[in-house]
């Protein structure tokens, strides 16, 4: 009986350890639920803007006289970002 309280400490201790991993947990899996719902959401849009975004970057580039790959991907990332940051394309 004489370390009764030495159990009764280490036992505390570990719950406590064990429901604070556990309550992390849970909120973990409640932002990634609450960001990947907010990124499913978006995707359709985003999917259905796509052709848009292309045919801009292409007329970008002719406008610029464009002679590589580089020229032609820059205008299209920009035109992405715009419509991922809500400003539109």
């Amino acid at each position: 009986m004489g370390n009764t309280w030495k159990g009764l400490v280490v036992g505390a201790l570990t719950g406590m350890l064990g429901g604070a991993v556990m309550d992390a947990a849970v909120r973990t899996g409640r932002r990634a639920a609450s960001l990947f719902g907010d990124l499913a959401g978006q995707a359709p849009g985003a999917v259905s803007d796509l052709p848009e975004h292309v045919r801009t970057a292409g007329r970008r580039a002719a406008r610029s006289g464009a002679r590589s790959t580089k020229a032609v991907a820059e205008p299209l990332g920009e035109a992405m970002t715009d419509t991922a940051a809500g400003r539109g394309s």
